[in-house]
């Protein structure tokens, strides 16, 4: 009887054993063919498909831009044939938008709510691809001279999907009819509100009601200067105001110049209520 005991007992053993490496066989096998397909379609490869797809369907665009253009204003959507694409469309706007006699070309390309901004110019024969803004989301745009220098330039606004506070954002692509090579480089602000006859930039920063300044920034021409900042003074719990020329996210020294009121010049800011959305309790803490 002790015998039979040992035998099967030995037996369970190497049966459990057993059963334990092909389990661990199993799982080595399962974790393999998991790397396999992790190698094989990886999330950027992914991205690099949608990637190709995007560029081949603004070629087709284009394309079909240049075979519908006859020298006239022309506005269209484009379908994208392949069935599983349901993701990607285009739209396209051709006239003249500038202030050369030349038409333009814009082309909207969409995927997953994602927009690609193309401006070609469409002139003598010739398709000269002129500005590319990438990756907006809720988008607007807008054609007009914010310099002050004489050319309409090209404004895309959007409002971004996170962050505590007005954020009314605009890039701004200055003339693509000056440059000679493609417009990507632009400038970004936030709650702006434009004044182009006095080449001026006046609006609200990013950040909480009694902590968001008022900015004034200078067209130089392609270049924007700093000229002040509006603050509402703590001291006072916001009743006056300090002027100054370095913001509060500056480490240095501020040259502070009080003010008994709010300067007429700032009352057209389009997001003034922000700025004086505070009560003298928010300057009871620090921020």
């Amino acid at each position: 009887m002790k015998y039979t005991f040992s035998f099967f007992f030995i037996s369970l053993l190497i049966a459990c054993n057993s059963t334990f490496e092909k389990t661990e066989e199993v799982k080595t096998q399962e974790l393999q063919e998991s790397k396999k397909d992790t190698l094989e379609n990886p999330y950027f490869q992914i991205r690099i498909a949608d990637s190709l797809l995007k560029d081949k369907t603004k070629k087709e665009v284009l394309l079909e831009v240049v075979k519908r253009f006859k020298g006239e204003d022309l506005d269209f959507g484009y379908v994208i044939d392949e069935s599983n694409t349901s993701y990607l469309s285009a739209t396209v706007k051709v006239g003249k938008f500038f202030d050369d006699e030349a038409y333009y070309a814009i082309i909207y390309t969409n995927m997953q709510g994602n927009t690609d901004i193309d401006v070609y110019k469409l002139e003598n024969c010739v398709v000269e691809h002129k500005m590319a803004a990438r990756d907006y989301y809720f988008l607007t745009d807008t054609i007009f001279d914010v310099n002050g220098d004489g050319t309409k330039d090209f404004l895309v606004e959007y409002y971004p999907l996170s962050g505590c506070c007005r954020r009314e954002s605009y890039d701004i692509y200055l003339s693509p009819v000056a440059k000679k090579k493609l417009v990507t480089s632009y400038i970004v602000l936030i709650n702006p509100t434009f004044y182009p006859q006095e080449k001026l930039v006046r609006g609200v920063e990013y950040g909480h009601p009694g902590w968001a300044g008022l900015y004034k920034y200078c067209w130089r021409g392609e270049k924007l200067d700093t000229l002040e900042y509006i603050y509402p003074d703590p001291i006072s719990k916001g009743r006056t105001f300090i002027k100054t020329q370095m913001s509060h996210d500056s480490s240095q020294k501020r040259k502070r110049i009080c003010l008994p009121s709010l300067p007429e010049e700032y009352k057209t800011v389009k997001d003034l209520d922000w700025f004086l959305l505070y009560d003298e309790g928010t300057f009871d803490s620090e921020q």
